[in-house]
């Protein structure tokens, strides 16, 4: 297994297999989004990874993504828009911006082999070598392997519900600079 960074000359056929990937891993209980397409994961993801602040990091195993991991910066008022809420503006109170991590995705066959927790720790120590003080995220309350690892790595769960997706909450990570 190899783990690469997205960055701005990431091939297509890259991010059309990352797109893939998400479109079958939300298809999933607890999510059941059945709506995503390729083509539109896809356009959304060049979005995402040209944002300000973007990171992430990419598994391939035999040239196949096997697993994804990506977020951005955000401001207080980008993430009222992300949590359809205004629950989440103390953790903008001596801060700019925050670390949103966007998504996490592993291949259901590359499952417990810990490449989740391989692309997470990657993406952290690059926002601690940036200097970024806070990362946030928000997962379904049934999404038991992803909050076992979050708990896992540190991060605490707010106990704040998303706006839109009352079963979802959100999730914080102090980091320290690296």
């Amino acid at each position: 297994m190899i783990v690469s960074s997205f960055n701005g000359s990431c091939s297509v056929k890259i991010l059309r297999s990352c797109a893939k990937l998400y479109c079958e891993i939300w298809k999933e209980p607890p999510w059941n989004e059945y709506f995503w397409t390729v083509d539109g994961v896809t356009e959304d993801l060049k979005r995402q990874v040209n944002m300000s602040g973007a990171k992430g990091f990419f598994a391939t195993n035999d040239g196949e993504v096997v697993g994804f991991t990506w977020g951005y910066l955000t401001t207080q008022s980008a993430m009222r828009n992300i949590s359809e809420s205004e629950s989440l503006d103390f953790l903008f109170s001596d801060i700019e911006c925050v670390f949103y991590l966007a998504e996490l995705g592993v291949c259901r066959s590359f499952r417990e082999h810990k490449i989740g927790e391989k692309l997470t720790v990657a993406l952290l120590g690059e926002l601690a070598k940036d200097g970024t003080r806070l990362v946030v995220l928000r997962t379904d309350i049934k999404a038991n392997a992803a909050r076992r690892l979050y708990q896992k790595i540190g991060f605490t769960d707010l106990m704040v519900k998303d706006g839109k997706h009352e079963d979802r909450t959100y999730w914080v990570l102090p980091l320290k600079p690296a």
